[in-house]
């Protein structure tokens, strides 16, 4: 299925509207975790459904709004300055997750260092999405009415390519005791 972000200047759909909430052409919106609103910014550049920002999840947890179910220990981004090392990622599951007439159930989601959570190519799968730059306006239509019940595969460990070798970066808690950060892999099972 071809997937599409559509950028215009003239849309009909004000029912799945969102302003821009933070300065500049970013689009940037106001989605809802259990009740509790957070901005996120749609990233085009990112294939995953959701990232959110590490103290979007502390005043989540500090209100019981999200639950823990696991947590890694690992490199952060890799960049022009080098290594983010950072101590601890969080995977997170969020019941009830809303971006307008949208609504998620049990989300799962991991945190990262980011300015701001975000929200990535993977809604394509159950929405249209129209950046409306002119307007500061974002719209989000459904592709259908029915709540989503999205399927994860959550992978185990994180891969980096770190002086020409795929070397782990990231490492869940549950196996730790197996494998460390920096290992060298090898060759890859089906």
């Amino acid at each position: 299925m071809l997937k599409k972000v559509m950028i215009k200047s003239h849309i009909k759909y004000l029912r799945n509207s969102h302003k821009f909430v933070m300065n500049g052409n970013v689009p940037t919106f106001m989605m809802q975790v259990n009740g509790e609103f957070a901005t996120a910014l749609f990233d085009t550049g990112s294939s995953s459904f959701i990232t959110l920002k590490h103290s979007d999840l502390e005043k989540l947890r500090a209100k019981n709004l999200v639950e823990v179910i696991d947590r890694g220990f690992g490199l952060g981004n890799i960049g022009v300055s080098g290594i983010e090392v950072i101590d601890s990622t969080y995977r997170v599951k969020i019941t009830n997750l809303r971006f307008g007439p949208i609504r998620i159930i049990d989300a799962i989601t991991e945190t990262q260092n980011v300015p701001v959570s975000l929200v990535g190519t993977r809604l394509l799968d159950y929405a249209k999405v129209i950046i409306d730059n002119p307007r500061r306006m974002i719209y989000i239509v459904p592709l259908n009415n029915e709540p989503i019940h999205p399927e994860y595969k959550l992978p185990n460990l994180g891969i980096s390519i770190i002086d020409g070798r795929l070397t782990v970066s990231e490492i869940w808690e549950n196996h730790r005791q197996n494998i460390s950060i920096g290992d060298v892999i090898t060759h890859v099972n089906d």
